[in-house]
């Protein structure tokens, strides 16, 4: 077995069909800017294994939005500031080399990073500092800076501060409890004060701990949803209101003071964890708000939002741009890539007065001018990128919350009568209360949150994201897993078929080749590119760089002519059915290319594995079917679950017809959106088109789809550790509610078994680390 070799740059497994250091091209490419700036820190300083570098690295961007704000920022003094999404952050590593790379630059007064939520804050000297010039840098380096999304209510940050102030008050609690425990007599002078201070500490850690598990618990269930916050809450808020009744009749059996205080701090530190991982894992891939991305009128200064769009409106793109609207081309032709609305990859040439969908991508060298046909809330990228799935629900989880609940009070209740009608009343509250503190999912309140948190750190190093912990409990539910293909079962370039003849070039030629492509969003032009980064190639200087939309680009040396494009197109080559890319000096092929869909490295395997598991497999595409029987050849797919040349709609209708409520969609573009809210479970490769991931339910990285393997198999460990701390759970509440029954419990003992408990619980689910 050949030994696993890891990535220079990122510590990522590089496929064995990789030949080099890297994993990929956009690694080969930061890796050598990284060196050649001196910044080799970054590896000293970065984790064992870091996100792999987006492909957005190796492609040109357009920052007229960014100049646009930086000049309205310019206009309010002699500081400017602006807030901004960054992605790519994967390490502290990354943090420092992009303060260094800002502390290089001229007039930057600041530059600060947030990991956990994504967001830059950049602030300069207007006139000196260009922010689109830093943000053109940063992404050479694959951090690209976006227009700052809404942000969405996060639980992790005000946690937190629940955390920190129960963390306190907890200690102070027990500060003032455990005299007691140690013999403390009643008469002590500062006795009464300490069960005073220990009552006050108490109920602030229940005002500001316990009543967020009573809201959310109450929230839930005014939707018809029981929440594992329900048994925590009942717990918490019995314990505290029995310690009142206990404190005011001086009845020491129902004081639970200190449990309050302990038990709502860590049942808060479990949750904040969870909270924390998931909130990490969103902020890497935040979707873009294509509404408000904004494009050029072709009369007046002001950029327009794409809701702003109405019919009539003359407006301007530039390369790489992706149309919000229905639009008509005005003017020269153009050429345009409709993979994120059909999935077919190939680049389609419109003529003068075309109508473009919405959608399409300019993949042409130069700007075009269009004219809106539509206004924005009725274009098809509207629709189908503001389809959401329903909000997922555990049913299993709220059946055994129901009967735990209805039992555990049942018995609390009946256990707390008899002992109320056969011994005394206060002997029947304190059995009633007692059952109830006992009886909170400590052990599991806790476990919960930390296995879940293990599970997504272990998905995380093996480039898995998880963005919803509620899909823990779908996965079982699975039966089908549905592909699109172009960009998921495939990568986005097509594959370069003879690479011997990109070998065969002197370095001059490679250097002016990658001279021709480096600006190009042509999928030829991409593929070529990465293929020459890899290799270490530098782009020569080439003069009067033309394109011609449909054909090729051209440009020019001292004394030669350079092109690259269609065969016979500007050479003496013969044009033919091949569908060949020439490269020519002066009209004189010298190579030729081929090329072919880049099946993911090992999908095949990858595919295998799932069909063992019994999943059933489909293909379902906007690509020509030719294309998708082709693939499918190469995969175990039944040639009647591979599908080609289907609509958004027809996708849907498909999932909604054969395997709605168990269905995984593994997609990526626009067109899969509305297969997306269909399926049970949603998954993206991440590729930065920023359409698809705030609907994902996980998202992965890298040239394969391991990630899908490594997600079952980890859902599969974590299952086997809950059902053990399950088992434990059950075992120890039908033996402290014994205790209880038999009038054995008291507030010591059960400060003694909830920690015991907890910790021989969490003892267990860090085994999960090592796994």
């Amino acid at each position: 077995m050949a030994e696993t070799r890891y990535c220079k740059h990122c510590g990522s497994p590089i496929p064995p069909d990789l030949p080099g250091d890297f994993c990929c091209a956009g690694c080969a490419h930061v890796h050598q800017l990284i060196e050649d700036r001196g910044l080799d820190r970054f590896y000293t300083l970065r984790g064992k294994t870091i996100e792999p570098v987006s492909p957005a690295a190796l492609r040109p961007a357009n920052f007229e939005w960014l100049e646009s704000a930086a000049s309205a920022a310019e206009k309010e003094g002699e500081s400017a500031h602006l807030t901004l999404d960054l992605k790519g952050i994967s390490c502290i590593g990354c943090v420092w080399m992009l303060e260094e790379l800002f502390r290089r630059r001229e007039g930057g007064r600041r530059f600060s990073v947030n990991p956990q939520t994504g967001r830059a804050d950049l602030e300069w000297k207007p006139g000196v500092f260009s922010p689109a010039d830093f943000a053109e840098e940063i992404l050479r380096f694959g951090y690209r800076l976006a227009p700052a999304h809404q942000v969405g209510h996060s639980e992790s940050g005000p946690l937190l501060s629940r955390l920190g102030v129960c963390g306190f008050l907890a200690l102070n609690t027990m500060l003032f409890t455990l005299p007691g425990y140690l013999g403390m007599d009643e008469d002590f002078a500062f006795a009464e004060l300490f069960d005073l201070l220990a009552l006050l500490f108490a109920t602030i850690s229940f005002g500001v701990g316990g009543l967020w598990f009573v809201a959310r618990a109450w929230d839930a269930a005014k939707m018809g949803v029981l929440h594992i916050d329900l048994p925590i809450a009942i717990g918490v808020s019995a314990a505290w209101a029995g310690s009142i009744i206990g404190w005011l009749v001086d009845r020491e059996n129902l004081v639970y003071f200190d449990f309050v205080a302990i038990f709502l701090f860590l049942m808060l530190a479990g949750r904040w964890l969870q909270e924390r991982s998931i909130e990490k894992n969103r902020a890497l891939a935040q979707s873009t708000d294509l509404a408000n991305l904004t494009y050029s009128p072709t009369s007046g200064n002001e950029r327009l939002a794409a809701s702003q769009f109405k019919p009539g409106l003359e407006y301007s793109v530039e390369p790489g741009t992706t149309l919000p609207v229905l639009s008509r081309l005005e003017k020269e032709s153009a050429s345009f890539s409709l993979e994120n609305m059909n999935g077919e990859a190939d680049a389609v040439l419109f003529s003068k007065g075309s109508r473009i969908p919405s959608g399409a991508i300019l993949t042409s060298g130069q700007a075009v001018q269009l004219t809106a046909l539509e206004p924005w809330k009725d274009s098809l990228l509207q629709r189908l990128t503001s389809e959401s799935a329903e909000p997922a629900r555990n049913l299993l989880l709220e059946k055994v919350l129901a009967v735990y609940t209805a039992v555990v009070i049942a018995i609390a209740i009946l256990g707390g009568t008899a002992w109320a009608v056969f011994a005394e009343p206060f002997s029947g509250l304190q059995v009633a209360i007692s059952v109830l503190v006992v009886s909170c999912p400590c052990s599991l309140g806790i476990a919960w949150p930390l296995i879940n948190d293990i599970s997504a750190v272990k998905l995380r190093k093996r480039g898995v994201y998880l963005r919803e912990v509620s899909l823990w409990a779908r996965l079982p539910r699975l039966t089908d897993v549905v592909f699109d293909k172009t960009g998921t079962l495939t990568l986005e370039n097509p594959r370069l078929a003879n690479p011997e003849v990109l070998e065969s070039l002197s370095p001059k030629e490679k250097s002016i080749l990658l001279a021709l492509v480096e600006t190009s969003f042509h999928p030829v032009g991409r593929s070529l590119r990465e293929e020459l980064i890899q290799r270490g190639v530098r782009p020569e200087t080439l003069a009067a760089l033309t394109e011609t939309p449909g054909a090729g680009v051209a440009g020019k040396t001292e004394t030669e002519e350079w092109t690259l494009g269609k065969s016979g197109w500007k050479t003496d080559a013969i044009p033919d059915q091949t569908n060949e890319t020439v490269f020519s000096k002066d009209g004189v092929a010298i190579a030729s290319f081929t090329f072919t869909d880049s099946i993911r490295s090992g999908a095949a395997a990858e595919l295998t594995y799932l069909l063992n598991q019994g999943f059933r497999l489909a293909i379902l595409s906007g690509d020509l079917q030719e294309k998708v029987d082709r693939l499918a050849a190469t995969l175990p797919i039944p040639p009647e679950r591979a599908l080609g040349k289907l609509d958004p709609g027809e996708k849907a209708a498909w999932i909604e017809k054969n395997a709605k409520s168990s269905t995984l969609m593994i997609g990526d573009g626009a067109n899969d959106a509305l297969a997306f809210s269909k399926a049970l479970c949603r998954g993206t490769p991440l590729l930065d088109k920023g359409l698809l991931e705030s609907r994902s339910d996980f998202f992965f990285t890298g040239r394969d789809l391991s990630g899908i393997r490594v997600l079952f198999e980890t859902a599969k460990r974590r299952s086997r550790l809950l059902r053990q701390v399950f088992t434990f759970a059950v075992i120890y509440n039908i033996a402290a509610i014994a205790l209880c029954l038999a009038g054995w419990m008291n507030p010591l003992l059960a400060a003694i078994l909830m920690p015991t408990s907890a910790l021989l619980t969490l003892a267990r689910a860090a085994q999960m680390r090592k796994s």
